[in-house]
Parts: C-alpha cells; sequence; structure tokens
C-alpha cells in the first residue's frame, strides 16, 4: 500500500470519506513510515543546506527571538538546533518527530514565521502542501494534515496542545475537526 494512490482519501473536515471510520491500524503504520521518510529526507536535505543537524532538547526554542539566537549559534557553531523532545508524536518513532520538528523550526525561520498560532498554522499549511507536492499518499498527507493542522486548529480553539498527537490525529481522521477538539477538550477537563 506504500504510495499507493488508489487508497482511501481522508478530509480534515469529516472523517475519511465522511464515513466516519478510522483508518486501520496497517493505513496508519503505512502512512507513518511513508511521512517518516519524507520528514527525514527533508531535514537531512536542510542539515546539509545549513551546516548543522538537529538534538531533542526539553528546552527547545519556543519564541522568535530564541529561535533566532539559536539558529544564529548552531549556524557559526554547528551544533545541532534543540527541538522538542516529544514522545506523543502520531508516528512510529521520536525521530521522526525530531526531523519533523527540525523541518519545521528551520522552515519557520526562513518563511519568518512567529510563533502565534496563525503563524502554526500557516507553517502547518505550508509543510502539509510541500508534502503534496512530493506526491505522497492520500493517506499520508491526511495523516500530516491531521497531526499539524488539526494541533493548529486545536490551539486555536482551546489554548492547549494535544495530550497525545496519535490520539488526537486519528480522532480527526475519524470523526472530523470538530469532533476531535470536542474530544480533546473531554481530555483536558
Amino acid at each position: 500500500m506504500h504510495g499507493n494512490k488508489e487508497t482511501r482519501t481522508y478530509r480534515l473536515g469529516s472523517g475519511p470519506n465522511g464515513s466516519g471510520t478510522a483508518p486501520s491500524p496497517a493505513e496508519v503504520i503505512d502512512s507513518s513510515i511513508e511521512l517518516m521518510n519524507f520528514a527525514w529526507h527533508q531535514a537531512e536535505s536542510l542539515r546539509r543546506d545549513v551546516g548543522f543537524g538537529w538534538k531533542l532538547a526539553n528546552d527547545a526554542p519556543n519564541c522568535v527571538s530564541d529561535l533566532l539566537r539559536t539558529i544564529a549559534s548552531s549556524t557559526v557553531s554547528g551544533d545541532p538546533l534543540p527541538v522538542p523532545n516529544s514522545h506523543s508524536g502520531p508516528f512510529l518513532s521520536v525521530g521522526f518527530d525530531a526531523a519533523l520538528a527540525f523541518w519545521g523550526s528551520i522552515n519557520r525561520f526562513r518563511r519568518d514565521l512567529g510563533f502565534e498560532t496563525i503563524d502554526d498554522l500557516n507553517l502547518a499549511l505550508w509543510q502539509v502542501a510541500m508534502a503534496d507536492a512530493n506526491a505522497l499518499s492520500n493517506q499520508a498527507i491526511s495523516l500530516l494534515e491531521a497531526d499539524l493542522v488539526g494541533g493548529a486548529l486545536l490551539r486555536a480553539a482551546t489554548g492547549t496542545t494535544p495530550s497525545s498527537r496519535r490520539v488526537f490525529a486519528l480522532d480527526v481522521l475519524t470523526f472530523g475537526i470538530a469532533d476531535a477538539i470536542s474530544l480533546e477538550s473531554e481530555r483536558h477537563a
């Protein structure tokens, strides 16, 4: 199924094909593997371009001034850029989440985006568009969209982040964004 364009199409706001049926475990695994390969390729390409890599850190930059300072320092020293040490990603490995975070952090800087909700949404939409431009499967793009765009919309609506990005992304795919936000709000209550 990997890379197969004959897959079910999921839409962020409606659940898969409007059916309310969750993607199968095999579909999630196939999509996760495809996304891990894509994000790793994007991050490695950036690493070669900027001259430094990334490392997991509990104190990764979370404001523009910290990101600018850290990127400047990494550019001079070659030291890895600290990225969020998130263990709750929707995919199969923490390493993938770190590569995705590095790709996002560098492009947040390159696209002159801050850390406001609208910036998070713009970055998420750009990352999904890049996945689409690289001909990822509909399933993989939908999973990335559910994670990144869904997460940005959750922050906009509630001011919180998903307690589990994996559970939240699957809720988005299964029930649509509105119900996924409602379910996540209940988990935070």
